[in-house]
């Protein structure tokens, strides 16, 4: 169970930026890490692709999935945020300007960005490479303070679709194929999950809360708001996938 009062409720995401919110959300409650340090982190590491847009560019598969998604305007847009992204950096702005300024530009960048042995857009174009695919290479992947620190308090556990949710590939934590598991691990355990709603195509997080025992959906564009689920929750979400995080202190 979870302490409402330590979960992080002020954080209002950046355009589609609920990938690395709800993640940073997560961590920080194990970690009491800030939710934006978690982006500037992100900018730190990949602050050779901001200041080399040609790099970024030369890639004509790249250069027509951009305009297909985002439109004729996104490289006018993409000069203006390198512009910017140089003021961040000389700290003339914050992070809060740069990502409320140009969101777009850093949800592309975070879908489309080649790392660690994944070959994007390549792989992100698979029916099969998710976003938190994503989130887990990131996770196990960077260095920076945030996401160090996150990585060494933090147990996650991929548990796949919801209909398929503890498929031996994905994680051994429970024993059967059994949702009602996972209710009940939440509701006994210190632990609080990510859950991708594939309607609204949107990351959420999800927790039992301490004391009432009911469950609370922590929705990153709506802050400070307690919005209370029917003990069948999951049964509101389609085919999504989860991520459960723990403390490593609390494993066996």
């Amino acid at each position: 169970m979870i302490s409402y009062s330590d979960i992080e409720n002020s954080h209002k995401q950046f355009y589609n930026s609920c990938l690395l919110s709800n993640y940073a959300i997560a961590c920080n409650y194990f970690t009491k890490i800030p939710v934006l340090n978690f982006f500037v982190d992100y900018f730190e590491e990949f602050d050779y692709d901001f200041s080399d847009p040609i790099t970024y560019f030369d890639n004509p598969r790249v250069n027509n999935f951009l305009i297909t998604a985002f439109g004729v305007h996104f490289f006018s847009n993409f000069n203006a945020f390198i512009k910017d992204y140089a003021s961040y950096k000389a700290k003339n702005i914050s992070i809060a300007d740069l990502l409320s300024r140009y969101g777009p530009i850093f949800h592309t960048h975070f879908i489309m960005k080649s790392y660690k042995g994944m070959t994007l857009p390549n792989e992100v174009l698979k029916s099969d490479i998710t976003g938190y695919s994503l989130i887990l290479k990131l996770h196990d992947n960077i260095d920076k303070p945030a996401f160090l620190k996150s990585r060494n308090t933090c147990n996650i556990h991929f548990l796949g679709e919801k209909n398929k949710i503890i498929s031996s590939k994905n994680s051994t934590l429970f024993a059967s194929n059994n949702i009602s598991e996972l209710y009940m691990y939440l509701t006994i355990n210190p632990a609080l999950i990510n859950i991708f709603d594939t309607k609204i195509q949107h990351s959420l997080t999800i927790y039992c809360e301490e004391g009432t025992k009911q469950f609370i959906l922590r929705d990153t564009n709506v802050p400070n708001h307690k919005f209370y689920l029917p003990y069948d929750w999951i049964g509101q979400f389609q085919n999504g996938e989860i991520l459960l995080f723990e403390n490593k202190s609390n494993m066996p």
